[in-house]
């Protein structure tokens, strides 16, 4: 099963690396299965090309899994911060009204950067495709996929 998983995350990071149009993208990024969600944009994380669909028309929480609580956010970073820098639920990314917007939920103690400037704890900040979004020591690139953003 993991060779099969590895596979198929090579062939993901292949297609990503040539890809040339959003439609591709589109093509690229499906929901996870069983969420029943077609993603209007993704996160991409910089190192690994891992793919993190947004959930369309409402809120999507960012950080790591909660061994205490159970709680798991939507885009769960756990596996690609071993250091444990990012905040249990230390961001989330809003699609509403045609915009993308990303909010840092608390005052976490490593930040939320989006193109290099940190955010203020609770104060939504405006996405465009191609922005970059550092929680704590996680680099991703957001890519607007379906329209708008």
């Amino acid at each position: 099963m993991m060779t099969k998983l590895s596979e198929r995350l090579r062939e993901t990071n292949r297609r990503f690396e040539e890809l040339g149009t959003r439609t591709e993208l589109a093509a690229l990024a499906p929901a996870p299965a069983g969420q029943g969600i077609e993603a209007r944009a993704v996160l991409a994380h910089e190192t690994s090309g891992r793919l993190f669909p947004l959930r369309p028309g409402g809120d999507t929480t960012l950080g790591r899994h909660d061994p205490v609580t159970g709680v798991t956010p939507d885009v769960d970073l756990s596996r690609l911060d071993p250091e444990r820098t990012v905040s249990r639920r230390h961001a989330a990314i809003h699609d509403g009204d045609g915009a993308l917007t990303i909010t840092e939920t608390s005052a976490s103690t490593n930040g939320t950067f989006v193109n290099g400037v940190k955010l203020e704890p609770l104060k939504p900040c405006a996405l465009a495709d191609g922005d970059g979004v550092q929680l704590a020591l996680v680099a991703m690139r957001l890519h607007v996929i379906l329209g708008g953003g």
